[in-house]
């Protein structure tokens, strides 16, 4: 699951606009936007690039475009502590699965410092993405200089490519198996490439995606079943005065395995914040946010649209729902969309929704918060999350191969993590008190491959692969 867009690296507000995307966040009465499930067909394409200029677009143009890739800032490395994971059960469901080997406890402060004249500029980072072996990938921002850190799990090594300052650049990045997918775009002539690479970011020969001008894809989403599901947004002919947001399946080289289908379309002159997430059945569930920009004050709840739907490769499976929308009620009565929290894989398919709620001394309430919703796989609607859910919060993570999950607890006044491994039940197998994880303020996740990863901007510790099952 990816939220669409480059990031923009800044925080309107850690409780309503937690993400990146068009615009801001905000909650619904305004009912759903319809559409038929294949209604844009005549503006879906085929599995090929379109060819507007195509004939332009050639790979070697990446050469010109501006990127700037070298070496990086390196992580620094501890050895993995000495006290190891506690049985706490003996149930048959939890001796079938057995914790690895510790990791060792990895640290990276993020990119230097840019001085332009006299002035310099800390860096600002997004949120970490991790691979499959534990690599980050960290898009940063210091004074004029944008880019991507790649930053191995081992402590040997990292690179940084810095954004083109004049007609190439980074829009996405996506997880491999061990390494990355770096999603680049030249506007002159407009094309937009994919470079695989590996975990010492050095990429393969560039892979054309896209030639169309009014097209521009966002988000690659991995699918647990293999390969990715690309998401576009495109602009229609001048006559239909809207947008879509089309998906496609692809395998792991980002070849097509069909065509593009349009999940759903809305009006010029709105901004829509949306999300695609893929499920364990590789079906993929889009979430969006529908509403007129403003300056100043937000839009009210009666000018918000909220839509949901599922697809997969062949298109549509259900018609556009009313998805359960969280929103933060400040101190002053005006209303907000809160995001949609943690939205987590369940074994058998489908997502179940995770929204925190508001921190004491805020002055506001966010509503629902806790396990607020489950998503069936492939189904319109929502139902009640399975009553196991309700021990762990939003931490808690499918693992890869849906064997067993992994959650965290807290401890309330140091701040440090036990970080738990679940049998497909939810029940408790093992425990691991995790030492320097003692960090107030820091955010965590637990990525499907099982790395724990702390970050506060660019200050990042993590775990790679610490709650990896042995197979």
């Amino acid at each position: 699951m990816l939220l669409h867009g480059r990031a923009r690296l800044f925080v309107l507000s850690l409780l309503v606009m937690s993400g990146c995307g068009r615009g801001a966040e905000v909650v619904a009465d305004a009912g759903v936007i319809a559409q038929e499930p294949d209604a844009a067909a005549g503006d879906a394409g085929d599995a090929s690039s379109s060819v507007d200029d195509a004939a332009q677009c050639n790979p070697a143009l990446l050469t010109d475009g501006g990127l700037i890739s070298g070496p990086g800032v390196a992580a620094s490395v501890a050895p993995p502590q000495n006290a190891g994971w506690v049985a706490v059960s003996s149930d048959a469901e939890c001796t079938a699965i057995q914790p690895g080997a510790l990791s060792a406890q990895l640290s990276w402060t993020g990119p230097a410092a840019t001085t332009v004249g006299t002035k310099t500029f800390p860096p600002g980072c997004d949120p970490a993405i991790v691979d499959g072996k534990g690599n980050l990938a960290v898009f940063s921002l210091s004074g004029p200089v944008t880019g991507n850190s790649f930053v191995r799990g081992d402590g040997t090594g990292a690179r940084f490519f810095a954004d083109g300052n004049t007609n190439e650049l980074q829009v996405a990045v996506a997880p491999r198996a061990s390494g990355f997918v770096l999603l680049p775009q030249i506007y002159k002539p407009w094309c937009e490439f994919a470079e695989l690479l590996d975990q010492d970011a050095i990429p393969t020969p560039a892979i054309l995606l896209e030639s169309l001008h009014a097209a521009h894809i966002w988000a690659l989403v991995p699918n647990p079943l293999g390969g990715y599901v690309e998401a576009r947004e495109l602009v229609g002919r001048p006559t239909q005065q809207e947008y879509s947001l089309q998906l496609r399946w692809v395998d792991d080289s980002l070849q097509a395995l069909g065509d593009w289908h349009t999940a759903m379309t809305w009006p010029l002159g709105t901004e829509n914040l949306w999300r695609v997430a893929v499920d364990q059945q590789g079906k993929a569930l889009m979430l969006s946010f529908v509403f007129p920009p403003s300056l100043g004050s937000p839009q009210p709840p009666s000018m918000w649209t909220f839509s949901a739907r599922w697809m997969d490769a062949t298109g549509a499976l259900t018609e556009p729902f009313q998805p359960i929308a969280p929103t933060y009620t400040s101190s002053n009565s005006r209303v907000y969309f809160a995001e949609w929290g943690a939205i987590r894989p369940l074994r058998d398919g489908g997502f179940a929704m995770f929204h925190a709620p508001a921190p004491q001394g805020i002055g506001g309430t966010i509503s629902p918060s806790g396990w607020y919703a489950f998503y069936p796989s492939g189904q319109a609607g929502t139902t009640q999350a399975p009553a196991w859910l309700q021990s762990y919060d939003g931490s808690l993570q499918l693992l890869a191969g849906g064997t067993a999950y992994a959650a965290l607890r807290h401890d309330p006044d140091t701040c440090a993590r036990t970080i738990l491994l679940l049998a497909p039940s939810g029940a408790t197998c093992f425990t691991l008190a995790l030492e320097g994880s003692n960090l107030c303020g820091f955010t965590d996740t637990i990525s499907p491959d099982g790395t724990l990863l702390l970050q506060f901007g660019c200050l990042i510790r993590w775990w790679p692969g610490l709650a990896r099952i042995v197979q």
